[in-house]
């Protein structure tokens, strides 16, 4: 929806509100209205994702902006990345201003609300703004650039070779040993080419940390109970349920045994009698045609209240790890069994996998040191056969993040990708 707050005392129109976008952007003849010098303005990385390619902003400022009407308002202070809008639009406000606003929008209505210094603030979107935006955008896609009409290809032509949608550089990796000296065969994933006193470092603060991975169940420590602890908290009204016992062939079977004396021996499950409860082991096949062994519990989650505590949303973790110069992305060992706890203000957590982000790589030692200590502290461990270190860029929770910013993952979109473009 389009909409005219108030940015800096002045009313800037064709601002157009986007929850998609992970950043505030302002247009350079919009900003030139407000009269604030360009000395104030701080450097700012480019980003993607608004015109054909990398933009490459002038520059960043923070700025106020009020919604108001005639008895009611709300104000908050944003940053907003100043660079040329190939829209019809004076600015946008994206993801960040959203949140901090708390904005609940109504596209059906063409409305907004957000908390108020009075009450619930309503904001009418311009309704005559987007009739007109959106005839301009028709009419400049219906333009057709003049010059002479190419023939049809001839049917022995070589077809033409599809547009890449998407930035597919995916970073190159490297194993290195766990020991120094090479004798155990466990080893690191680290991203090649790093500069090779980079590299060094990360290789012995990662080899001095070693403790906090694990690679079998065993050495699981487990979180402390004082720290935090599972409790089912099931009604008293319903009725157990017994599951039919599921035949399993063979081979699944023998893999239960063995996963189930796995676990039992770390502690992590123990023998006990029920009668009243029984739920079936089941295989679930994963990625690199390996096997994990769960139990069906849908029963028992209808059985139990549910627990007040939502998941961190997936497009703010995504916006906080965009535009990043190194990333690590960390997965917990079992990290249902272990419980997954907060991790600092370097790191970013979503169940079990963890990206640990650097904005320049000159910190990145004494992140991912701060990182370890923090897992440390509620005895975590990690999966080292699932942990990247510093790389440019990785898959997060189905995107692609990078220092470039945020793009789509190629292998969701892969069938509109091999799509063949329309022919009249």
């Amino acid at each position: 929806m389009l909409c005219t707050p108030t940015i800096c005392h002045v009313a800037i129109t064709k601002t157009i509100i986007n929850g998609g976008a992970g950043l505030n952007m302002l247009s350079p003849e919009a900003f030139g209205l407000l009269h604030v010098p360009p000395s104030w303005l701080r450097p700012s990385k480019p980003f993607s994702g608004v015109g054909d390619g990398s933009t490459r902003p002038l520059g960043q400022i923070r700025l106020p902006i009020t919604f108001r009407t005639h008895d009611n308002y709300c104000t908050e202070l944003f940053d907003f990345d100043i660079a040329k809008i190939d829209l019809t639009y004076n600015a946008i406000l994206g993801y960040p201003a959203l949140a901090q606003f708390m904005v609940v929008t109504h596209p059906a209505y063409n409305l907004m609300k957000m908390p108020g210094s009075n009450r619930v603030l309503t904001v009418a979107g311009d309704t005559k703004g987007v009739l007109q935006a959106l005839k301009l955008t028709f009419k400049t896609a219906a333009t057709v650039i003049p010059g002479e009409k190419k023939d049809q290809e001839a049917p022995e032509a070589a077809p033409a070779k599809k547009k890449q949608l998407f930035s597919q550089d995916r970073a190159e990796m490297k194993q290195v040993p766990v020991c120094e000296d090479g004798t155990a065969s466990a080893t690191f994933t680290i991203g090649a080419g790093l500069p090779q006193d980079q590299e060094e470092a990360l290789i012995n603060g990662l080899q001095a940390n070693k403790d906090g991975f694990a690679w079998e169940p065993k050495l699981l420590a487990g979180v402390p109970r004082g720290v935090i602890e599972h409790h089912l908290r099931v009604c008293l009204n319903v009725r157990p349920v017994k599951q039919k016992a599921r035949r399993q062939y063979t081979e699944k079977q023998a893999f239960i045994i063995q996963e189930t004396r796995k676990l039992q021996a770390a502690g992590v499950i123990r023998e006990v009698r029920y009668s009243e409860w029984l739920a079936n082991p089941v295989i679930v096949p994963q990625k690199g045609e390996k096997e994990r062994m769960c139990v069906d519990f849908t029963n028992l989650h209808k059985a139990c209240l549910q627990d007040a505590l939502p998941l961190p949303r997936i497009d703010r973790i995504i916006d906080s790890t965009a535009e990043c110069d190194l990333l690590c992305f960390l997965d917990a060992f079992f990290g249902y069994h272990q419980i997954k706890m907060a991790l600092g203000r370097n790191a970013e957590a979503y169940i079990d996998e963890i990206v640990v982000k650097f904005r320049e790589a000159r910190t990145l030692i004494e992140d991912l040191e701060e990182t370890f200590a923090s897992l440390r502290t509620v005895d975590l461990r990690l999966n080292p056969e699932k942990c990247v270190f510093e790389v440019p860029s990785d898959k997060l929770l189905g995107f692609l993040v990078s220092h470039r910013g945020i793009e789509a993952n190629p292998e969701k979109v892969k069938a509109i990708e091999d799509m063949n473009p329309h022919r009249p």
